[in-house]
């Protein structure tokens, strides 16, 4: 069987292109949750973040040493940005070794000037070397209280109505 030029570059190439991985995955990868979609006007939500390290080298998060910034961002209903309580560091000199996973947990009531009832959007990243790496985007709905029971029922008399009862749980 002769093989010819052209089918030896193919060849080649499909080679080196099957020693990496499908899907390359990105140098930090990082991930919010909330612990539930829905919380009480002033309530505590505490999210949690994980940062994941896949490159090589150290990950040293927010010192002066290190070269990778993290953040957290709120944002309304209305598309404003939540602003922070305060500018102190929300992590400091944390370092994470490649190939290691952290997790860091924060407060978002606490942290961030949520006052009014609706629908905000939260979001953690990382920003190293000009590149951002963001979790995706989680949904929290805050309401001033829940719905516990509805019951519809009609009333006795000489019209026929009909009333709805809604029993809520309210928040303090």
């Amino acid at each position: 069987m002769i093989i010819n030029r052209l089918s030896k570059i193919v060849l080649g190439a499909m080679l080196i292109l099957g020693a990496f991985p499908a899907g390359a995955a990105a140098q930090v990868t990082v991930t919010l949750t909330l612990p539930s979609a829905k919380a009480l006007l002033y309530e505590e939500v505490v999210a949690t973040v994980v940062i994941q390290n896949n490159s090589g080298n150290m990950l040293t998060l927010d010192s002066k040493q290190g070269v990778a910034r993290f953040w957290l961002d709120v944002e309304s209903g209305a598309g404003r940005i939540v602003r922070r309580r305060d500018d102190t560091p929300l992590v400091r000199a944390a370092e994470i070794m490649p190939g290691q996973a952290r997790t860091f947990t924060f407060n978002v009531t606490r942290l961030f000037a949520v006052r009014n009832q609706g629908i905000y959007k939260i979001r953690a990243g990382v920003e190293m070397n000009g590149v951002y790496y963001i979790s995706p985007e989680a949904e929290l709905e805050v309401v001033s209280g829940f719905e516990l029971q509805r019951l519809t029922a009609g009333m006795a008399g000489d019209t026929p109505v009909i009333r709805r009862y809604i029993r809520f749980q309210l928040g303090a």
